[in-house]
């Protein structure tokens, strides 16, 4: 409630350094994942459709001079042209 389009940065396996313990868990896995999050209410298509949207990242973040990761699946390099949908 409250995030409409979630984007998942990344994600890795979190193991359980304890035989006593993962022999109770029963083959159950964790996860540890970071989520970049923006509330913004009513502004987000309900669908990612291709309108020809694009960002051009300026390369201005602190230690992001090169590229940012918005998400999993999109990494944005300085002063290229990088396909977006609305979302």
């Amino acid at each position: 409630a409250g995030f409409a389009d979630p984007r998942l940065v990344e994600d890795a396996p979190i193991t359980v350094a304890n035989p006593a313990l993962e022999e109770k868990l029963c083959g159950i896995r964790f996860y540890s994942a970071t989520y970049r999050l923006f509330k913004l209410p009513g502004r987000l298509e309900a669908d990612c459709e291709d309108y020809g949207q694009a960002v051009v990242y300026k390369g201005t973040l602190p230690g992001r001079a090169a590229a940012f990761d918005l998400d999993s699946h999109h990494h944005i390099e300085a002063g290229k042209v990088c396909p977006v949908c609305g979302n």
